[in-house]
């Protein structure tokens, strides 16, 4: 599959398809999810006009023009130091400038053809992961590390059988982990079970990651991937059977 984003231009337009109406859905599904969003940096400036194959973050198949990657990971680097010895109320307000927040549109259940979604290091205040991501059939990598999302983690998340990258970790050095409390947590992974083609998952520092609902023997894909992927379970054990 090729991908091209907007930060290096897209040469095919919706109108060059039959199906207008349906990349006209995928624009206003996008414009939905700005809508939701607190964007106080105006990083999505560019979500303007009909072409939202070149908007800021968002990838198009070159071959049929569909979404398929929305990447609003946000770049800019949190500096520690300066927070624990700077002043830190004045960097909190700088810092938290760059970060997306507000709420995730369910509007994105619309963009059928996306495999790639990133909303990392961003600052969404404690909301929970939405349900209905377990709708996005067809997904292959979901990165929401670091990103002020708070309460259990939806186990729906399971109906993904195509997910290869699963990122809910909470970095320490984040900005998210050092201004408030939240912090994702699961007590049990039978959700995971379903991921056959996962190949990374991070779960690192959950506020409650407990494991005693899994079997002695676990499933037979949770040891397949243990013992295959990039697993990352900070401060926890894998099996709470000792």
């Amino acid at each position: 599959m090729t991908v091209q984003t907007g930060r290096i231009g897209f040469s095919l337009h919706a109108g060059a398809y039959s199906n207008v109406s349906y990349f006209e859905n995928e624009r206003q599904a996008l414009l939905e999810f700005k809508k939701g969003l607190i964007d106080k940096s105006n990083r999505l400036a560019s979500w303007t006009g009909e072409d939202c194959c070149s908007w800021e973050g968002i990838g198009c198949s070159r071959n049929t023009g569909h979404v398929v990657k929305l990447d609003l990971r946000n770049n800019a680097v949190f500096d520690l130091e300066r927070l624990i010895f700077g002043d830190k109320q004045n960097y909190v307000s700088i810092y938290g400038e760059t970060c997306l927040g507000g709420q995730i549109s369910p509007s994105l259940v619309n963009l059928q053809h996306l495999h790639y979604l990133d909303l990392s290091s961003n600052y969404f205040a404690g909301i929970r992961i939405p349900t209905f991501i377990g709708s996005l059939k067809i997904l292959r990598y979901l990165n929401l590390s670091a990103a002020g999302f708070d309460g259990t983690i939806p186990p729906q998340i399971g109906n993904l059988s195509a997910l290869e990258y699963l990122d809910l970790g909470n970095k320490f050095e984040g900005f998210s982990d050092w201004i408030s409390g939240y912090q994702l947590s699961t007590k049990s992974l039978w959700w995971a079970t379903s991921l056959s083609s996962l190949k990374h998952l991070d779960l690192s520092e959950p506020s409650a990651l407990d494991f005693t609902e899994l079997p002695r023997s676990p499933p037979q894909s949770i040891q397949y991937f243990t013992a295959r992927s990039a697993f990352h379970f900070e401060q926890s054990c894998l099996y709470g059977h000792q």
